[in-house]
């Protein structure tokens, strides 16, 4: 069964949240409400076991966007070390991480 976890607040301040996954193991992240227009949060990776966070993972979407107006929810597949960044958005906005 998933484990469920708030990994950003529900706020509209800019944060991030980091978290590794193993081989395999993938991670479902959602947000709500969702994300106005033009706002967008994106994925980065470490490349060197979570000390920094400086690869932008190509999400398909456009660069590393993640969230985006018209996408509220996405898999994210291991292994890896990865760093969710939500910016300063006009809803107070939670991301989750379902693991």
């Amino acid at each position: 069964m998933p484990t469920r976890t708030e990994a950003i607040a529900s706020n509209t301040a800019a944060d991030t949240y980091e978290f590794t996954l193993e081989s395999g193991a993938s991670a479902q992240i959602y947000c709500t409400p969702n994300l106005g227009m033009r706002e967008r949060v994106t994925l980065n990776r470490s490349t060197d076991d979570g000390s920094t966070h400086d690869v932008k993972v190509d999400t398909g979407k456009g660069g590393n966007v993640l969230l985006s107006e018209g996408t509220s929810s996405v898999l994210v597949t291991g292994p890896g070390y990865f760093q969710i960044v939500k910016p300063v958005t006009a809803v107070a906005t939670a991301v989750y991480i379902d693991v």
